[in-house]
This record gives C-alpha cells, structure tokens and sequence, in this order.
C-alpha cells in the first residue's frame, strides 16, 4: 500500500495517542472533522507569537541572522536548497538561523531558531503559545535534534521553548530522547506494516491500540455497534467483554451471567445501560426525530438526599476562557462570567474581562452569597459536575481571597452536585450524562436550540470576538457578543434548575420526599477530635492567623510577578506558612466530603481507600470501661491504585448509601453514612483488621461497610501557633525596615526560603579532607561548617548507601561531646528519629543517658527487635534493651526528667514538630528532609540557632494535601536543591560514595537520579555473585488488562529467584555462602501486587522472600532487588503513569540492591506519550532503564 513518503515530527503525538487513526491516516481514510475555531484561533496567535520573537532576534544579530527559505515550486527552491542553505549557515557559524530546514529522506521539519552556544554547537529553540511548555512540542525538538545530528550539524544537549508569556523553559534531551526513540521506532514499525499490506486495517485489529474517543475511532464504534458506545464503559471493561464474546452493545444488552474481571453489580448496571440505549434508538427511528430517552429509577431513595426547596436556593454556572492572559507572569485562564438564577429564574451575572475583575467577580459573588444566606440560611447553590465546587475554591486560592468563606460553603454542603445523584439514582437511555444530553427529559418546549452559542468551545469563540470588537470600538458589536454567551449561561443556569426540579418529581413518583435522607446533624459531628477547627466553624486563631498573613503579604509583591524578589518571594512563603496548615486541614475534608458524594465506581479509584467485597466480626460491639463502644472486623477487599496502606491509621469506614437505619456520621446530603475506626493490622493475603467506634445515637448493627476512607489529619494547634508566633517575629522585622529583611536577622529557615548560601564567619564552608586511609572525612567538614554557622543552615545529601546516617551521628556525637550542644532531631516519623538516635548510641557510641526520644500517649514505643507497641508494664521488663533513654510521663521519666539528668552538659534529644520547638537548640537536626515541608521545618525551629538538613530530595517525596500559592509544601531540601540533582557545593556536602550498589548498578541510578555524580566505593568491587551478572537487569513481561496485579509478573519473579537461588554470594569479608531468600527483596507500586506476588512466592516454596511497596522498604538493603510493575500499559495505570514510573521511587526501589536490580515490566509501559515535560522526563528515566534502544 502507498503511503506518505515522509513523516513529521506531529506524527509521533498523533500514534502513540491512537494507533488506529494513524494507521487510517496513513492509508488515506480519515472522517471529515468540522474545523476547530480554538484551534484556528491558537494557531493564529502563535504566528503572531513566533513573529515577535524574531523581530527580537533581527534586532540584536541584523544581517548576521540566516532565515532559510522554505521549498516552494513556485519559487523554485527545493528542499536540497533548503537543507543546503541550513548548512552553510551552520558552517558561517551564524548567530542564530531561523526555519532551519530538518530535512532527511524520510523526514520533514522545520526548527524555529538554531541559536549558536559559546562551544559552537546549536540550541534549538522553538515557540509555542502555551503558557506552559508541552511534550509534543519536546517530542518535536528532539526529531529536529535527531535529524540535525543525522546531516552533521553540532547540537547543544539542551532545548529551549519559548512560550506565550515570554518566558523560556530549558529542557534537557536527555529527558527527551529516550521517548522519542520509542515513539520513532514505533512511527517506522507502523509506517512498514501498512507500506507492506495489501488490505485497510480492520477496526478492532490487535496490533494496533485504539482510543476510542477520537473521531476515527468514534466512526468505527457507532458503525460496528461497538460495547463503548454503553455510557461510562471504559476500554478496560471493552478488553474483558470482548474476551468473552460480548463486542456490540447489542451482545451486552442480551447477555447473562458473571464476566471474570468486571464486578457483578457494575455489570448489571452496564446491561440495563445498554437496553435503554438501545430503546432510545428504537423511538427515534420508529419516530424519525430524537425523541425523549427512556429511564429507571435504579435507586430512588437516593433522590431523597437532595435538599427540600429553599426560597433562597440558586443554580450556578461558569464561563471561562482557557486561553486569555495578561503577559508577565503567565498567569492564564479568565472566568469571564459567573451566572446563577433563582427559583424563579431570574438570571444575575457577574462578568470579569480581566484577572483584577474576576478577584472582584469572585469577592462580590460570596458576599451575594453570604448576604442570601443570612435571609436564607437553608438555601443552596446547585451545579451540575464537580467543576464549580473545586474552581471556586482554586480561584479563591489564586485570588487568596475567600477561602475561609469557600471552605465554610463546602463545610455546610451548600453546594449541591447533581451529578452524582443522577448517577447514583438514575439510568439513561443516553450515551452521555452531561447535562445537555439529559435535558430532553426535562426542558420540554424550553428545548436548547441550535442558534447562538450553544456550547462551551462557542462561548470562548463568542468572548474573543467580542473583546476584538470591544478594542475595535464597536460598543454595539461588543455588547451583542456579551449577551450571546449571557443567553448561553442562562440557559445552563435553568437547565440545572428545571433538572432539580424533575429529580424531585422522579422521587416523588415513587413516594420519596425532599430531604427525607437527610439528616439535621451539624458537621461538628464528622469528627471527634474538638481541636480539629478544619471541619467546624472558623475559630478567633484562624482569624488571627489571617491578618498575619494579608500583613505579611503586603511586603510579599505580586505572587505572579516572575520579577519578585527573592525577599519578597520569602516573606510571600512565611504568609503561606502561617495558613498552610488551615489550607492542609481543608483541603483534607474538603475531600472527605467529596469521597462521601462519589459514586461507587469513581470511589474504589480514590487513592487510600479500600473498596470492601465481604466483612467478618472478628470481635463483636462491646463497651469498655470509658464507656467507648466498638468492635473489630476482618474486612477483604482492595486497596484503590497508588495507595499506600501502610500509612493509613485513623480511618472513617463508609457504609452505602441504602443503609438508612444507620445514623453515622451523616450531614445534610452526604450520601454515605460514616462510622470513625482505626486500621489494627494489614494482613498477608489483602485483607484488613480495623477497630470500629460507635457513634452516639446508633444502635449495635451488623452491617459491614462498602468502603474505607482515610481518617482525619491529627490536631495542628501547637504547630500553627509555633508558626505564627515566629511569623510575627518576621512581621515585625519587615514592617520595621520596609519590607527588607534587617542584616541582624538570625533566622535558619529565613535563610532557606530566601535562598542565601548558608552564612559563616569563614563566609565559606570547610573542605572535605581526603584520610590517610584514602577516604574523605566528611564528618570532620561538616562539624567545622557547623561550628562556623552564624544563625544559618546546612545540607547534607546523601543518596542511598552513602552513610548518610553514620555520618550524622558521629557529627553529632562530637558536637555534644566535644562542644557541649544540645541538639534536637525532628523528622517526619517516629521510625526515622528512632533509627537516628539508635546510630548516635550503637554506631557513634554516645552515652544513651545523654540520648533521649520522646512519646506521647498516642506514640508508645515499639519493641526494639518485633516493633509491637508496649504497654508500660511490657517496656519496663525490656527497658534495658532500648538504645536510648525513653521519655514518657507513664514511665515516671517526663521531659523535665530528663533536662535535669543532662543539665550543665550536651545531650540529644528527639521528638516530632509539635513538641521539638520550645528548646534553644544549638543545632536542631531534620532527618529526612526530603520529605519534610518547608511549613513544617518553620513550626519546628523555634529558637534554634542552626539547622542540618539530612535527606535525599531524590528519593521519596513530601506528600501534602494541598495547592499551596506560595510552595511552602515542597520539602525542605528540595527548596534548597532548587531542582538540582546534586546538591551545589555552596549549599552544603553531597556524600558521593556509595558502598551498598555494585559498580554496573551505582552507574545506572547516578545516571537516573544524581547526574552521573554518584560513585561507588572501592568495597563494592569487592563483592561477587557467581555465574550473574550485576547491575540493572530489564525483564519485558507481556501482558494486557492488568490494573493493580499481574500474576504473569509474579510468575517472572519467582522464575528469577529460582534461578539466582543458590548461587555463591561473597560480600567481599568472606569466602562466600549460598543466597538464600533473605537475600531478596521483592518491590511494588501496588499493595494488590504484593499480594499476588506473595502468593506466588509462597506456591513456590519460597515465602521467606520479603514483599512490599518503596515505602516498606526504603533504609533497607538486599543482595538482590525485584521491581515488579503490575499495570499492564498507561491506560491501565491507577493514578497515572506519574505515580508508577516516579523517578524518585525507582531510585529507591532498585537502589536497595548491592548487586543487581531486576525490572519485571510490561512493555506497554512505554507505548505512550506523557501530558506534561516532569512525566516525559520520567519516562525517558524508565526507558534508559529497560530499553537501552532508548539511550
């Protein structure tokens, strides 16, 4: 078959997003498209954009710049030409050379600019109109690089995207280039298969991926009746049904009996589905007009949730314009409109035409709000999907103005989605739930027509011609436009209302009332912590804690300005340090609130929620002796994508909406009864124990729950008021001096969030010593540094293996010893304070009378050796053996206690953020400071005069709740690093030297994480595994369908211990010894995974092998490392591609390894394009990993 005889760097976007429609395309057959005015308008204004860039360029280099003609017959100028002029530019060593012609024999490309760099090589850089810079764009560039390297032309290792706000984003191509090689390899393998065929692909062919939303693909479907025609049925569940004979949705319509892989009550709700699709075609071609579609009312008592009409009730809607910005800052996107009617439909509007209007649109519509609320304090604002719900609260969090007020209305379920209800109640006749298709049941004559605007893409396209008319000075024509796109709203508005109004007819039809699922509980009762003001009422603190903020922000400039300056950007963080924990707790119930809403389906996807299949009382409802009852249950299930159970304690366990009798933890419209409990153990073969607390009011029941929720974050009142109490310090020190902060500020973490090198009396930090014995004495430089530090900071990076934690705890041993320092340890965990101390008694051998780690009745300790919690009668019998003095009130030994034994002399001691401040540390250390918040660091200092920074922002990351303005969340190091891999020499030490990874296996993970910086020590090579090879071993297992586990991958496991076990193993002090299981460690992203491959492993008479996700096991080390990926492709990736190939995860999972790393792996993995440069820069990271055809 003919095919195109070039192909274009656009080309590798369009197959990896839907290899059906390239094949087509390729083969001439495509459907016709109606033209995409947004897209027509980008295009435009990126001509434009590209224009200005070059007027740029003409000005600086005038004659010197080369602009190369492009091949046209009528100008007779060939692509030879072309290439030819682009080379003999390159040869004049001209400045820049714009249009360089990328020409080869089997590719088509023109680079925007080739600017010349000092060594002599060649930046590509390319402009785009996109506030931010995108992967097709890089996938674009690195075809221009691949094809300019193929003609001879020297180009640089970077890449520039010029974008619409002006800003210029560099891009590494190593970050690139292993993607585009897949995807190039896979354009050729495509383009040979169809140039060698002699017949069209055939729609479902399973050489080749399809989407199944493109237009092709869309063709395809309604003609061959295809399941995915079936509203919410996804191409997973299409896999699974074609596996069994279902293809049409006629097949799935008839069909009976149980589908392995698809649940039995989705499967019901996907069969009734299809039939009421198919009667809906069947009125319409009896009637030869769309007709009103068919329904059931699959659960009508849920109608019963929606609130009984208010007078004051409104229906609210959005319009925005994605694309608008103001230049500067690259803040883009504009909500033009905000429109809402009442019962009555009466239609009001706020409109915004620009980012100063839409913070005045949004402050007038919740004062509209809070004024209707005081005349109607029941009343309601009801939309249609969760857009308006969490854009309010993003444009309050731009705007940071009104979050409190947005919080409260979320607190008190003002807004109401339909949404979920509809979906929770109803089944449709119609392939789509959007409001538009459900409106033939409900709008009768009031029917949306087909003049005017009529959809979203149109309201942007009427908003553009509007303002071009506006600074045309056409009031008239300006005014028309507006009234276009207020009509279009106002219809949105009443279809919403018209839409809750026929809901409560459905209900009614089947005897249920407004409101008659609702409860008058307050939201007070959602949590028994009387601390946690997050789901309550605003408390005076939180107020204070305001205006410190809005004061703080006076000094802090425009958020948005890219000139701020580095003090203004500081005092900005300190104001987004004192409401971080405010924002954390909100956005924390805000989602609690929003899990409770979701249907089934959308829940069992949440990460850390257990979606529960079956329940035992493993101990019945009994009362104790504070009068607390509760009970225990064995709950099996699964655990939704990406989650991590390990962390989940406090829990709220979800009851379904059905269960009536249940009184719960249930406000207002919340569909889901929610009981408060604890996770005891997680058990080998999935499932849980929990501990489930009665609430008042509700009688013993045997109900067991449908899903697991995680439970409410612990108070944050000490460490909010440590925050604010140093943040008026700051406050003080600004107003005092303008704005600036005052040369005699000794503050550490000031001089974090600033970014100032950290400040000694040497002004610079001492050397690393190389022994006589040829190591470096790292130790010896840092204590110096430390010495030297005038009220400032200092990192320490240490990449696995390098000893990180030994040499923090001889550093601190001589500090205390030699110097007389108190010194605090502060970390995220408990675990990670106690391995810390331990090294500063056992391995640096600090008296542990002078080592102190404090619990509270919430934290007891653990056993040293079995890590059970103790009682206090159980700690005292094994006192002896813990390896640092324990500081407890319930030991008789309190904090006091221990202050007075080490008086007049230095000590360690270690607690967690909310009770390490109220000491003048002479150095306050923060262990793991890679995933310790910049927020958290600021409650912790206190009055300390120095901080050490330990960690390794390349490993696991800070995890926080929230999108903050100002990132205060980013851990700690990380602000420090500043995106560096290697920490730089003038910010601290970067322990370079491994002595857990093998040479081959150091030299992989330096290149992944730490720029080829990382070494490994001579003891490595000390090391042998008879008869394998070390390193970093790529195990391409093939395998469609799987999500969270793949059993293929759990059989290539235990194929690869089998084959390892037994083979002679030397650590380089010994002669050797067999490897047994305990050499392994099995890693996994998924905790279903670690299941099936347990399982296996057991099957197979190798159950001593440890199993478990990156965070079970990072500090660990093994011969041997297993990653085992599960997902079958990007498609199937719970939580995305971004959780499952995180750089910082692999880094962690193959380095626990000495000698060799095995990635069991679908290859599928690969076959996709990323949406954002951090992803692509991930995959390039998992590809020179398992394809080094990608290198």
């Amino acid at each position: 078959m003919k095919i195109p005889q070039r192909w274009s760097a656009s080309q590798l976007v369009a197959a990896a997003n839907c290899e059906y429609a390239y094949v087509r395309a390729l083969e001439g057959s495509q459907p016709d498209v109606d033209a995409d005015a947004m897209l027509e308008r980008t295009s435009a204004l990126g001509s434009a954009h590209e224009e200005r860039v070059l007027e740029a360029y003409r000005a600086e280099h005038g004659r010197r710049l080369v602009e190369i003609l492009r091949p046209s017959a009528k100008a007779n100028i060939t692509r030879m030409d072309a290439r030819a002029a682009t080379l003999d530019a390159v040869a004049a060593q001209a400045p820049v050379i714009v249009q360089a012609a990328c020409l080869t024999d089997g590719f088509t490309g023109y680079a925007d600019f080739l600017v010349r760099q000092p060594d002599g090589r060649y930046r590509i850089q390319d402009t785009k109109l996109a506030r931010h810079a995108k992967v097709s764009a890089l996938l674009q560039v690195a075809a221009y690089a691949d094809h300019l390297r193929e003609l001879g032309v020297p180009v640089d290792d970077s890449v520039d995207l010029v974008l619409g706000d002006g800003a210029t984003t560099t891009h590494a191509l190593l970050d690139i280039e292993p993607v585009y090689a897949v995807r190039r390899r896979r354009i050729e393998e495509l383009r040979a298969e169809v140039s060698a065929a002699t017949e069209s692909v055939e729609w479902g062919d399973g050489r080749y991926t399809a989407c199944g939303r493109c237009p092709v693909c869309e063709e395809q479907i309604q003609a061959s009746r295809d399941v995915l025609l079936v509203a919410n049925l996804n191409v997973n569940q299409r896999r699974v049904l074609h596996a069994t004979g279902i293809v049409t949705i006629d097949d799935l319509a008839i069909s009976a009996g149980a589908v392995p892989g698809i649940g039995a009550a989705t499967l019901e709700n996907l069969r009734l589905q299809a039939r009421l699709q198919i009667a809906a075609e069947s009125l319409e071609a009896q009637a030869g007009s769309p007709q009103i579609p068919p329904y059931e009312a699959i659960a009508p008592e849920v109608l019963g949730k929606i609130p009984t009409p208010d007078e004051g009730d409104i229906f609210f809607d959005f319009e925005g314009d994605p694309l608008y910005n103001e230049g500067g800052g690259g803040r883009w996107g504009l909500d033009y409109l905000f429109g809402w009617v009442d019962n009555n439909a009466k239609f009001d509007a706020l409109w915004a035409h620009n980012f100063r209007e839409e913070r005045d649109a949004l402050r007038a519509f919740l004062d509209h709000v809070a004024e209707r609320r005081r005349t109607h304090p029941d009343m309601r604002i009801y939309h249609y999907a969760a857009y308006e719900k969490t854009h309010l609260l993003s444009l309050a969090v731009r705007h940071e103005t009104g979050e409190d007020e947005v919080n409260e209305l979320l607190r008190q379920e003002v807004l109401v989605d339909l949404y979920p209800i509809v979906r929770r109640a109803l089944r449709v006749g119609s392939r789509s739930y959007s409001i538009k298709k459900l409106e033939p049941l409900y709008m009768g004559d009031d029917y949306r027509d087909d003049e005017g605007v009529t959809n979203a893409l149109g309201s942007v396209d009427a908003y553009v011609a509007a303002t071009e008319r506006r600074d045309d000075g056409d009031a008239a024509g300006w005014q028309a436009e507006l009234d276009k796109i207020a009509d279009y709203n106002e219809y949105d508005c009443r279809s919403t209302l018209r839409l809750r109004d026929w809901l409560l007819e459905v209900a009614a039809q089947h005897g249920v009332s407004a409101g008659s699922s609702r409860r008058s509980t307050t939201i007070d009762e959602i949590t028994d912590d009387p601390e946690n003001a997050a789901a309550k009422e605003p408390t005076p603190e939180a107020a204070e804690r305001t205006l410190l903020a809005e004061s703080l922000r006076k000094w802090a400039g425009d958020l948005n300005d890219p000139d701020r300056t580095a003090d203004q950007r500081a005092a900005g963080l300190v104001a987004g340090a004192v409401q971080f924990h405010d924002r954390e707790n909100r956005i924390w119930w805000g989602d609690f609130f929003t899990k409770r809403s979701l249907v089934p389906d959308e829940l069992a996807t949440a990460r850390n929620v257990f979606t529960v299949e079956s329940g035992a009382v493993e101990q019945p409802w009994q009362t104790d002796s504070r009068g607390r009852t509760g009970r225990k249950l064995r709950l099996t299930g699964s655990w939704a994508g990406g989650s991590d159970p390990s962390g989940v304690k406090a829990i709220f366990l979800l009851y379904p909406a059905e269960s009536e009798h249940l009184v719960g933890k249930s406000p207002s419209v919340l569909l889901a009864p929610a009981f408060s409990g604890s996770v005891s153990s997680l058990e080998d073969d999935g499932s849980i124990i929990v501990r489930e607390s009665l609430p008042e009011g509700q009688t013993p029941h045997d109900d067991v729950p449908a899903s697991v929720v995680p439970g409410p974050p612990p108070s944050t009142a000490p460490l909010q008021a440590a925050i604010s109490e140093w943040a008026a310090r700051v406050l003080d020190d600004l107003d005092a001096n303008d704005g600036a902060f005052s040369d005699e500020q000794s503050d550490p973490i000031l001089d974090v969030l600033r970014r100032i090198p950290p400040r000694s009396a040497e002004g610079t930090l001492a050397e690393v010593v190389v022994r006589d014995n040829g190591e470096p004495d790292a130790v010896a430089a840092i204590v110096t540094s430390l010495l030297e530090l005038d009220g400032s900071y200092l990192a320490v990076q240490g990449p696995p293996g390098t000893g990180k934690t030994y040499t923090a705890a001889h550093v601190i041993k001589h500090l205390v010893e030699d110097y007389g320092w108190r010194v605090g340890v502060v970390a995220q965990s408990h675990k990670v304070i106690e391995n810390a101390l331990e090294a500063v008694t056992l391995d640096a051998g600090l008296d542990k009378a002078r080592v102190g780690k404090k619990y509270n009745s919430g934290n007891l300790p653990r056993h040293p050796r079995t890590g059970e919690k103790l009682d206090a009668k159980a700690f005292r019998e094994i006192e002896p053996e813990f390896p640092y003095t324990v500081v407890h009130t319930w030991k008789g030994f309190t904090e006091e206690d221990f202050l007075a034994a080490n008086e007049g002399r230095g000590y360690v001691y270690g607690a967690t953020a909310w009770s390490i401040s109220g000491t003048p540390w002479d150095l306050l250390v923060v262990d793991e400071a890679g995933q310790f918040s910049l927020a958290m660091t600021a409650a912790a200092q206190g009055e300390a005069r120095r901080i050490l920074f330990l960690g390794d922002p390349q490993q696991l990351p800070q995890v926080s709740q929230a999108s903050h303005p100002e990132p205060i969340d980013e851990s700690a190091l990380g602000w420090i690093a500043d995106g560096e891999a290697v920490l730089p020499n003038n910010l601290g030490y970067f322990l370079a030297l491994t002595r857990r990874m093998s040479p081959a296996l150091t030299e992989v993970d330096s290149h992944l994480s730490y720029d080829g910086e990382l070494e490994a020590h001579t003891i490595t090579s000390t090391r042998h595994l008879a008869g394998h090879a070390p390193g970093c071993h790529p195990v391409p297992v093939p395998h469609r369908g799987n999500i969270q586990a793949s059993t293929e991958e759990a059989a290539a496991v235990v194929r690869i211990i089998r084959g390892l076990l037994g083979a002679t193993w030397s650590n380089g002090d010994d002669t050797g010894r067999p490897l047994v299981e305990s050499d392994f460690i099995v890693v996994t992203p998924y905790n279903a995974q670690r299941v099936t491959v347990r399982e296996a492993l057991r099957a197979a008479g190798l159950g001593g092998v440890p199993v478990g996700t990156v965070d079970k096991f990072q500090g660990q080390e093994a011969v041997i490392a297993i990653v085992s990926m599960a997902a079958s492709d990007a498609r199937e990736v719970p939580r995305g591609m971004d959780f499952l190939i995180d750089r910082n995860r692999l880094n962690v999972a193959i380095s626990r390894a000495k000698w060799a790393a095995y990635i069991v792996h679908s290859p599928h993995l690969l076959a996709h394009v990323p949406q954002t440069p951090e992803a692509l820069a991930r995959l390039s990271g998992l590809a020179r990993l398992v394809d080094p055809r990608g290198l």
